[in-house]
Formats: C-alpha cells, sequence, structure tokens
C-alpha cells in the first residue's frame, strides 16, 4: 500500500511540473497572439485568417497523431 501511495505522489508531482511547464508554454504563446493581433489590427488586416488557421491545426494534427493527441483536441486549444 505504501509503495502504491509513493508511486502515485510521484506521478503526481510529474504531472504538477508538466502542468506547470504547460502552462508557461500557453501564455508564452497567448503573448504572441496578442502582438501578433495587434500587429494585424494596424495594418488593417484580418484578424482572423481561416486558411492559416486550418493550416495550422493541420500541421499540428499531423504532429500530434502519432503521439496520440487527437485533432478535436489539438484544434480545441489553438
Amino acid at each position: 500500500q505504501q509503495a502504491a501511495s509513493d508511486s502515485l505522489a510521484l506521478f503526481r508531482a510529474q504531472i504538477d511540473s508538466l502542468d506547470q511547464r504547460v502552462i508557461g508554454l500557453l501564455a508564452q504563446r497567448m503573448d504572441v497572439v496578442r502582438r501578433v493581433g495587434a500587429y494585424k489590427m494596424r495594418r488593417g488586416l484580418d484578424v482572423l485568417q481561416p486558411a492559416r488557421f486550418e493550416a495550422m491545426v493541420k500541421r499540428n494534427t499531423a504532429y500530434a497523431a502519432p503521439l496520440g493527441l487527437s485533432e478535436t483536441f489539438i484544434a480545441e486549444w489553438m
């Protein structure tokens, strides 16, 4: 029972550490997204460009699929 509890604690610590890293990366990504939005607005460009979004989803889905992540998951976080 104690060994299982210790293993669970190690797994949870790994998840917590990964969560912090993922959140940090998402914050960096959002900063860049905001800057791109501001750039587009200053130049009168459409903020949302569907073709670019679809290309990003396709590229990231292809990268994520072998890692076991679904297209739905990838599209939602983008």
